[in-house]
């Protein structure tokens, strides 16, 4: 059986959805993240920017001039700070919450797509989230809120 080149190349090419159609969904995805509100306690935002593991902001590394107000890239202390689930004796820490954005699944069509989030954050508190979004002849916009996976 021959098969075209044509064909073939599809057969082993890539995902064809192009890294500018994911940063433009990127946009609207870190445009809607929750607003830093550090109430009651002085809280610190953050996204998760590793370029170590996959996803948006490692995908999409412009993105990171685009968090809301209120928002920085995770650093080290932040992480050691969520990852903190019971309080330290004597240690008063301030809480970090730090949200990951996976890379958005777009649809066939491309005119919807999925996107997983976790949560991380100081304390007995963490959550898994999906997000969906649409394209309208406007540009991408979320469908509804996010739906909670887990939590714990």
């Amino acid at each position: 059986m021959l098969i075209p080149l044509a064909g073939l190349l599809a057969l082993l090419a890539p995902d064809a959805t192009a890294p500018a159609d994911i940063c433009e969904l990127g946009r609207v995805i870190v445009h809607d993240l929750p607003p830093a509100v550090p109430v009651p306690v002085d809280v610190g935002y953050y996204v998760d920017g590793s370029s170590s593991r996959s996803g948006l902001l490692a995908l999409c590394p412009n993105l990171r001039e685009k968090l809301p107000a209120g928002y920085s890239i995770a650093d080290y202390s932040a992480w050691a700070r969520a990852n903190i689930h019971a309080p330290l004796p004597g240690r008063p820490t301030a809480p970090a919450i730090i949200y990951t954005v996976g890379v958005p699944k777009l649809a066939a069509n491309a005119r919807s797509a999925t996107v997983d989030m976790t949560v991380t954050c100081t304390g007995l508190c963490g959550q898994g989230l999906v997000a969906y979004y649409i394209r309208t002849s406007d540009g991408w916009r979320r469908d509804g809120q996010p739906h909670t996976k887990w939590v714990s």
